[in-house]
């Protein structure tokens, strides 16, 4: 059978896993699927300085490689709850890390709140014939999306330490056990650390982890070892589980007449909820493997952008916003026990409203930043019941 040449978006599949340590493969688990509305992205560049010497011409013979700054990585989601009240959404890895904070009630809810320090996780996907893994994966930014169609969308964006890949290669005469020979220039698509499956194995589920690449001799080198040493034309390809999703997307319009400001029913077109952490990492450290030390987090800052019609109480919003006044904003979503996502931002104040709006019907658009209390650490939960 041909190798495949090109990625099709439709082979798509992620997985997000916790980390227990920063920067360190957490490999993940069929439960750690999360069902993605594109083709994730993990884009790190290397960063490269010209040499300074003086030579007695115009061209530019050499650079340097420098230590590798800290990639971006992005994806969407559906807000996905699990259907069973207590029991954590599938996005949870993504929610803890976004917020900090988590409390899981059994049978009741799971509560994410803002921590002082953010867990880490390992972003895995498959782009077609090649699987990458993100290590030491931070959320900078979640923005939850709210409107009548269709259902509500979590945007998760950030930065991360490492990015490892395996691609897709058959094997040519001469391998073992342990070493495994491939095609010409095979070696060059699969990265220290990476895990594998080589023809119909893969060491049970754990995949088989890739601890030497040799260019030069197109050979990786693998632990542990196969039960026996393969034969030539047998595929090595990067290994990922095969994908578990329970429950079922929010749609929408299950917020209807469930948004409140202040105790207020909350007529709206479309809200966006955006949370910052204003991360920035410690690339100036000379780590031992020439990758970001430390990824650090910065202020946080919750805002919401409600858009509405221009109804007469609104107007009194021009003066909230004069005044600070603070109100809570609480949107409810689903209808049904183990479906439902609460988003509360207990202290909100009011940038001045702008208005809009075309021949027929005229709009306001506000924007509400989320302050904390006295307590500090609460000016945003989001709660799945």
């Amino acid at each position: 059978m041909a190798l495949p040449e090109r990625a099709l978006t439709r082979e798509t599949i992620a997985f997000v896993s916790k980390e227990s340590n920063f920067g360190e493969l957490a490999p993940p688990t069929s439960t750690d699927a999360i069902a993605v509305l594109d083709v994730p992205l993990a884009s790190q560049a290397e960063s490269f300085t010209p040499s300074q010497e003086i030579v007695n011409s115009r061209s530019l013979s050499t650079r340097f490689r420098d230590a590798t700054p800290a990639g971006s990585w992005s994806l969407s989601v559906y807000a996905r709850p699990s259907g069973s009240a207590g029991t954590p959404p599938v996005e949870d890895v993504l929610m803890e890390a976004a917020l900090g904070g988590k409390e899981v009630n059994a049978g009741t809810n799971v509560v994410y709140s803002p921590g002082i320090e953010l867990p880490s996780f390992t972003l895995a996907y498959r782009e077609g014939h090649t699987v990458f893994w993100a290590l030491g994966c931070k959320v900078d930014s979640l923005k939850l999306h709210l409107e009548a169609k269709g259902a509500v969308t979590l945007e998760f964006s950030g930065m991360f330490r490492q990015l490892l890949r395996a691609g897709t290669e058959e094997l040519v005469d001469g391998s073992t056990t342990e070493v495994l020979k491939l095609s010409a220039d095979g070696a060059k698509l699969f990265d220290v650390g990476a895990r594998i499956k080589v023809g119909s194995e893969d060491n049970s589920g754990a995949g088989f982890s890739v601890t030497a690449v040799d260019t030069s001799a197109d050979t990786i080198t693998i632990s542990p070892a196969l039960s026996a040493a393969p034969s030539a034309g047998v595929v090595v390809a990067g290994f990922l589980p095969t994908p578990s999703l329970a429950g079922a997307p929010v749609e929408g319009r299950s917020a209807a007449g469930q948004i409140t400001l202040d105790g207020a029913s909350l007529l709206v077109t479309s809200l966006d909820l955006e949370l910052s952490n204003a991360l920035k990492p410690d690339e100036e450290e000379l780590s031992g493997d020439q990758y970001p030390s430390a990824i650090y987090e910065g202020p946080r800052q919750v805002t919401a952008t409600i858009n509405a019609r221009f109804l007469r109480k609104y107007a009194a919003w021009f003066a909230q916003a004069r005044s600070q006044e603070q109100g809570a904003l609480v949107v409810a979503l689903g209808d049904v026990a183990g479906g439902k996502l609460r988003v509360e931002v207990p202290h909100g104040v009011f940038d001045t409203p702008e208005m809009g709006g075309d021949e027929i019907q005229r709009t306001m658009s506000v924007k509400l930043t989320g302050l904390a209390s006295a307590s500090l650490e609460d000016e945003l939960t989001l709660t799945y019941e």
